[in-house]
């Protein structure tokens, strides 16, 4: 991640450091929130492709996930396209 510049390379290093810069601004990924249906697909690919990619550099993956669950109204998932949507209040 933090290999010296390759004077070989078509791109300028003032060009890439702001790119590097902003990428370590944001990662390693603090927390990823969810919904607890999405376990299995969009949480789990995350985990996968952080470690395909950064494989020798675990300080990269993503450092925790939270899930929400859901709350059950009349047997089905309570959201607002469906219209059964209730607030606290």
């Amino acid at each position: 991640m933090n290999k010296p510049y390759n004077e070989n390379m078509k791109i300028s290093e003032d060009k890439l450091v702001p790119l590097r810069n902003e990428f370590r601004y944001w990662y390693p990924m603090d927390l990823r929130c969810s919904g607890k249906d999405l376990i299995k697909n969009h949480l789990t690919m995350t985990l996968f492709n952080h470690v395909a990619v950064w494989k020798d550099e675990p300080e990269l993956w993503p450092r925790g996930f939270f899930c929400n669950g859901y709350i059950n109204v009349n047997g089905t998932k309570m959201s607002k396209s469906a219209g059964n949507f209730y607030t606290i209040k």
